[in-house]
């Protein structure tokens, strides 16, 4: 009698302890957050911290249509960062979005592409972590300046056009552009109709590459903007390439962007 007394009693503590955690827990993912409240923070999602939004900040007027985006970010590897910008707040379809599979350490993006001059645009940024309801930071505003000076086209030199390349790891070349901050080299394989985009800020980027047809270009960037993209130049490699060891990528990393993914298999100087 006495050991099902003890039962008993141990298994009401039991029950009232788990139904605590229960009403703990459903208080915790169900309460309703203040009215000022813009962003919820990760750690209600165990994603460790938050996203906030840094630059460009909010209603400010820029001097540049080729803007750095930048955030800070406090959560665990390889989340999924999710970067809007459009002219409406309401972000229709047609918005420039840019998807992420991201470090703590990636806190910037660079779009390859000129915003519109003396234009007011919205941009946000959101986090997808462990499979949890994303979250999406307040929306800041900023405007364009009227008027900027491009930098101009550059030329390219190699690998030639027409040219067949017999390399598995190929130097892209071309002449560096005066007042040229960076560069975005586009890499088109025929083959598999994807595209690459490299960022780079030497007149030089080592590929990886796998037997195909390729295109490519690049354009030159300055503080203000983007110029306009050289001639597209046209490459095959033989059938099959000479393999080379691997180089060290930037930062311990090479990636190639292709529809909003950053897939690692370029080498970088």
């Amino acid at each position: 009698m006495q050991r099902k007394a003890k039962f008993l009693r141990l298994f009401l503590i039991t029950s009232l302890f788990a139904l605590t955690l229960s009403l703990v827990g459903t208080n915790t993912a169900l309460g309703q957050t203040p009215p000022q409240t813009t962003y919820l923070p990760l750690v209600m999602h165990n994603c460790g911290g938050l996203i906030s939004l840094e630059y460009p900040s909010d209603k400010s007027v820029l001097d540049s249509i080729l803007p750095e985006f930048k955030w800070q970010i406090n959560a665990p590897p390889n989340v999924m960062v999710n970067i809007q910008v459009a002219r409406d707040p309401g972000f229709p379809q047609d918005n420039l979005t840019k998807n992420l599979l991201t470090t703590v350490s990636i806190t910037e993006h660079r779009f390859s592409v000129n915003l519109a001059t003396d234009t007011t645009y919205y941009w946000r940024a959101s986090i997808l972590c462990s499979n949890q309801p994303m979250i999406t930071t307040p929306v800041w505003s900023f405007t364009t300046p009227a008027t900027v000076t491009k930098p101009a086209p550059p030329s390219l030199t190699s690998p030639a056009n027409n040219s067949i390349v017999s390399n598995e790891l190929e130097d892209f070349k071309w002449e560096a552009v005066a007042g040229a901050t960076g560069y975005f080299l586009t890499l088109k394989n025929i083959n598999t109709n994807t595209t690459g985009f490299i960022e780079s800020t030497l007149p030089i980027v080592t590929l990886k590459l796998t037997p195909g047809d390729y295109q490519w270009s690049v354009k030159a960037y300055n503080a203000e903007a983007a110029g306009d993209p050289s001639p597209t130049w046209s490459f095959s490699t033989a059938s099959t390439l000479t393999r080379q060891a691997p180089m060290a990528g930037l930062n311990g990393q090479s990636y190639v962007e292709e529809d909003g993914q950053r897939i690692y298999f370029l080498e970088q100087k």
